[in-house]
Formats: structure tokens, C-alpha cells, sequence
């Protein structure tokens, strides 16, 4: 296993730009925004080049539930960081198969635990790569069967198709509840 340099990079136009274009380069279609209030990314390098990173942020539905119960903006923001959703996590292909992708789940965990005070980190895992599902599952996730979806506190999360909710705990005594609900389950 080759260990890289993993660090936590600050949330900036130049550092979201570079970040785009590196999840874009492997195969991810979406941009993160890491202007995000509570969001965090984490990097891993080589010898200097960008190889990895992770991103992570309060997921916005459960943003949107709170606010949708009353909350102002700032108070769903805060609530909602107990809970990070992973949203991106990639590997440049000649880096894969070192352990990197591991270490920057791990490292990623660690951050919003320790310094963001995160209780739990989900993820959305495609449902059609079973290897993926197990790598996430060796790695601490639960992940939901493909009829069932996460449930934080009440506020159940809409499904993406062909994506299966996970969630790994990052403390022993979460402030939020989060379990699997069957699909149409509030």
C-alpha cells in the first residue's frame, strides 16, 4: 500500500475550479461546491500531483426538511452538520489499487469527526457496481438494500435511481438517528 499526502484544503473558487476539474477528469458529471457552509475536502498527492480527493457537506435534503419544519437557514445548517453526505470520492486511475481511496475515506471521517464535529458520514453508492457496494461495506457502511432509503431524525431521503443510501457512524452516541426505511416509508 502506497501512502500519500493527505490534506484538508480550504473551501475557495481556486480550490473548487481545480476540484472540478479533477472529478470531471474521473467520470464525475456533477460540480461540488466547496463554498458550502460545513463543507470539507480532502486531497491526496503523489509526489506532488493531485491523485485523490473526497468532498463532503450537510446533505441539502435534510437542510431542506428543517427548514421546511421551521428553521431558520443557519439553525438547519447546524443541525444538519452532525450529518456529512459524501459527495464525491475519486482516484485517478494509475493511483487506484494503493490503498489511497481507503485512506482518503478514512481521513475524510476523521476530519468532519474531529474537527467539524460530524456524528455520522452517508454516502450514495451505485447500485449496479456490487463491487463498489462491498468496498463501502469493508470500509464501515451500512448500506441499505435497493428497496430501502436512510432516515435521519424523522426526515426520510428521497431515492436517486440506481443509487443505494449507506452510512458509517463516527461516534458511539450520534445526536441524530439514522436508519434504513423501506421506499415510501415518512
Amino acid at each position: 500500500m502506497m501512502r500519500g499526502e493527505f490534506t484538508s484544503l480550504p473551501n475557495s473558487r481556486e480550490v473548487e475550479f481545480t476540484l472540478n476539474g479533477f472529478f470531471q477528469s474521473q467520470g464525475f458529471g456533477r460540480p461540488v461546491n466547496s463554498l458550502e457552509p460545513f463543507a470539507s475536502t480532502i486531497a491526496v498527492h503523489l509526489s506532488g500531483e493531485l491523485v485523490g480527493a473526497a468532498h463532503t457537506a450537510p446533505p441539502p435534503d435534510l437542510i431542506r426538511a428543517l427548514m421546511a419544519r421551521g428553521a431558520e437557514l443557519d439553525d438547519a445548517f447546524e443541525s444538519a452538520s452532525s450529518v456529512h453526505a459524501l459527495q464525491a470520492l475519486a482516484v485517478a486511475q494509475h493511483a487506484r489499487g494503493k490503498g489511497l481511496g481507503a485512506g482518503l475515506l478514512d481521513e475524510c471521517a476523521r476530519y468532519v469527526r474531529d474537527e467539524l464535529g460530524a456524528d455520522a458520514l452517508i454516502a450514495r453508492v451505485d447500485s449496479t457496481h456490487e463491487r463498489l457496494v462491498g468496498w463501502y461495506e469493508r470500509h464501515g457502511f451500512t448500506v441499505c438494500a435497493i428497496d430501502e432509503v436512510i432516515q435521519i431524525d424523522g426526515v426520510t431521503l428521497p431515492p436517486v435511481d440506481q443509487l443505494r443510501d449507506a452510512w458509517r457512524p463516527l461516534t458511539s452516541s450520534p445526536r441524530l438517528s439514522i436508519h434504513a426505511v423501506p421506499l415510501g416509508a415518512r
